[in-house]
């Protein structure tokens, strides 16, 4: 029988802090950048947005994507934040202590669910793509792949959300962090490329291939997703952090190129090349 984990604020070891190498294409005309990354220490390396993101306010629809390649094969079998508000008790997306994606949401009149993948990854699982997309409105959508396959675990869910639907309480959130949470906890280890975040009223529904492949190229690499990472949605989202395999520059994809504002860097991350991102390596 697989473990339930819980929410990171209802674990009690920690208190209470909730409810819970090649060449670039960029210069031949007409072909988009490749797609670079950066590496977070899982010590005291993250981003932090003092303040909420701009224009930020309760809605029906979050979407997040992003790919990463695990490092220390020590940190596997722990939380390690992708994105969450400061107190982790509105908004986070992690890996579990079982390796798992694990997601919590809070709704805007105080209900909550939180859910998980099924397949385990680790170190050696090597570039992994997470999709995910969430509607609170009734009946509520849950979608979550994992490398372009739908990998989410119903039996996971934990659900106190609103029988008539709810929007997801964003208003209150004062602060977000990106591979962490406040103060270095709950490091991410490993390399990270093109983290986005989009909060909405309309559902990107990611059951629909054409949608995945806006993300996920059919040869397993990320695809460009624009310089304000626009193509997907036809908008900006509200955070996207990104820079080019030509560059892999840290100043670069610490800039939030959404609409959120910007944000800081704690710690110092590094551009490290270990070759091109394609899934499984």
């Amino acid at each position: 029988m697989k473990a339930r984990h819980y929410p990171i604020g209802q674990l009690g070891t920690l208190g209470n802090i909730g409810s819970m190498g090649g060449g670039s294409i960029a210069g031949n005309v007409g072909l988009p950048p490749e797609t670079g990354y950066v590496f977070f220490d899982g010590i005291n390396d993250y981003l932090e947005r003092d303040g909420n993101f701009t224009g930020l306010v309760d809605s029906y629809n979050f979407t997040f994507s992003a790919f990463f390649k695990g490092f220390f094969p020590g940190h596997d079998g722990s939380w390690q934040i992708f994105l969450g508000d400061q107190a982790l008790s509105y908004f986070y997306i992690a890996k579990s202590p079982a390796n798992t994606i694990f997601c919590y949401v809070r709704s805007a009149t105080g209900g909550y669910l939180f859910f998980e993948s099924t397949t385990p990854i680790t170190v050696l699982s090597g570039w992994t793509h997470v999709l995910i997309s969430f509607d609170g409105r009734n009946p509520k959508k849950i979608q979550l792949l994992v490398n372009g396959v739908d990998d989410y675990n119903p039996a996971s869910l934990s659900d106190s959300w609103p029988v008539g639907g709810d929007k997801i309480n964003f208003g209150p959130i004062s602060n977000w962090r990106l591979g962490s949470h406040t103060g270095g906890i709950y490091p991410f280890s490993g390399f990270l490329a093109e983290p986005f975040f989009n909060v909405s009223d309309s559902f990107f529904d990611i059951a629909v291939s054409s949608n995945v492949l806006k993300f996920l190229k059919p040869d397993n690499t990320p695809n460009y997703l624009g310089i304000n990472g626009q193509l997907p949605l036809g908008i900006s989202p509200t955070m996207f952090c990104s820079t080019t395999y030509a560059t892999q520059s840290v100043a670069d994809f610490i800039v939030n190129k959404g609409t959120g504002g910007g944000m800081n860097q704690i710690g110092l991350l590094e551009a490290i090349n270990i070759g091109k991102i394609v899934l499984g390596t």
